[in-house]
């Protein structure tokens, strides 16, 4: 026989949960993940009585025991599982903070899948969006949305000095360095400025004799895009610059306002 009553509990402490404490006593967010989460039990058994009731109360409490740790188990595999799962996303997001989607053409890192891939299409040459008035194609969809400014004359952005007008935010902002002198790229080889990125990369193929633009024709190369361009017309015959006077076509813009001075009189 055993005197009295023994009460033999067992809980988890939850003390602290409500306040936005997590399983280690820290504040939710900060510090380490918090433990596995563990089963609650709470059981109460009296030991009181003939010896014969303390050994089945002790039975019941050591099954309790048993069936709280088998579940602890299964909710510790399952935990683990879950961060299994989410190991390989963490390890992927990692990889794009490190700017590890590599071009495998010239190896120029991007933070995104999508950023590589739209830079892909530089050496695939593919340009899926397609201009419904004049059929020309570009390689990003806002490309394609500032050149239908050019057919539907759409020009938001304006000099408040000269109030000359722009598609493009970007060209207000290089158009405005007129305005100001700055020039904030600079060669470093010849130290020569330039007000536009775009003009100092075209430069340097000066120093480096690199010349990326070729005619499939005849094979001539150009160090600028727009180079080639002009140079086309002479195997097309294309002449889209007319004077407005005797109607004279020209393959560029430069030699039509040329001619034009043979009308006005005007001397350079």
């Amino acid at each position: 026989m055993l005197a009295g009553s023994v009460k033999a509990e067992e809980s988890e402490d939850l003390e602290g949960r409500d306040n936005g404490e997590d399983a280690n006593g820290g504040f939710a967010g900060e510090g380490p993940p918090a433990a596995t989460p563990q089963l609650r039990i709470s059981s109460t058994f009296s030991l009181a009585g003939p010896a014969g009731d303390a050994g089945q109360a002790e039975q019941a409490w050591r099954q309790t025991r048993s069936r709280k740790a088998r579940l602890d188990s299964k909710l510790g595999e399952s935990g683990n599982k879950s961060r299994d799962k989410a190991a390989p996303r963490k390890h992927r997001a990692g990889n794009s903070k490190a700017g590890r989607h590599v071009c495998q053409v010239c190896g120029k890192d991007w933070p995104s899948a999508y950023k590589l891939e739209i830079h892909a299409r530089k050496h695939t040459g593919e340009k899926p969006y397609e201009c419904d008035v004049c059929g020309k194609t570009f390689s990003m969809k806002h490309s394609l949305e500032w050149h239908t400014r050019i057919h539907n004359g759409e020009k938001p952005y304006e000099c408040d000095l000269c109030k000359k007008k722009f598609v493009q935010k970007g060209a207000l902002d290089r158009h405005l360095r007129i305005h100001t002198g700055e020039k904030p790229y600079k060669c470093d080889v010849c130290k020569k400025k330039f007000a536009v990125r775009s003009n100092l990369v075209v430069h340097m193929r000066v120093h480096t004799g690199e010349q990326p633009y070729k005619c499939d024709v005849c094979k001539k190369k150009f160090t600028e895009k727009g180079k080639l361009d002009v140079h086309m017309r002479v195997h097309t015959g294309e002449k889209p610059y007319e004077c407005d006077v005797c109607g004279k076509k020209f393959t560029q813009k430069g030699h039509r306002d040329l001619h034009r001075r043979l009308h006005t009189g005007e001397k350079p």
